[in-house]
């Protein structure tokens, strides 16, 4: 989460890390409610909620999202489940034109060290797949109608700083918020 918010802040955004066990519990309607999440502009998921922060008012906020916590892709119609955490550099850029990687390269291309990532199944859900890994699954997946990302790279702390990642999770901050 600490990386994210460092590539975000580092490109001019102003990312401020929640940690969840600081907040205040006993005051129901602290990020617990729609309103809560509208203080934001944009919100990256980079781990589990708290039971009692339920995704479904954060989705009802209709506020633009990056996820990196493949638990909730189903929630945030990015996908129907995980499938796999892996380790790998090799992946397969498969649309160009979508705004996230514009300009990129399509096909195969190579990480500079493997990175854990978990791919998603996408099933029938409204979404553009970006990139897959090795195996044909989805790993960057852009919702079609809504301001919403699922970035698979749960490992882009062990990435190098010129990473193809970086300025995809910069690029999918400025599509989306």
């Amino acid at each position: 989460a600490i990386v994210i918010q460092n590539a975000l802040n580092a490109n001019g955004y102003d990312a401020v890390l929640v940690h969840q066990n600081c907040l205040d519990e006993s005051n129901s309607t602290y990020y617990k409610d729609v309103n809560a999440w509208e203080r934001y502009d944009g919100i990256v998921v980079a781990g589990r909620l708290f039971e009692s922060w339920p995704t479904i008012d954060l989705v009802r906020s209709g506020r633009p999202i990056i996820l990196t916590e493949m638990g909730y892709v189903d929630e945030l119609a990015l996908g129907v489940q995980p499938l796999e955490i892996k380790r790998s550099q090799e992946f397969k850029l498969m649309d160009r034109t979508h705004p996230i990687v514009e300009g990129s390269e399509l096909g195969s291309f190579l990480l500079s060290a493997p990175l854990e990532y978990c791919s998603v199944d996408t099933g029938k859900h409204h979404v553009d797949v970006l990139v897959r890994d090795r195996d044909d699954n989805p790993v960057l997946v852009a919702h079609k109608t809504r301001e919403l990302v699922y970035f698979g790279w749960f490992g882009i702390a062990d990435a190098t700083e010129d990473s193809i990642l970086f300025k995809w999770l910069v690029n999918a901050a400025n599509w989306a918020f």
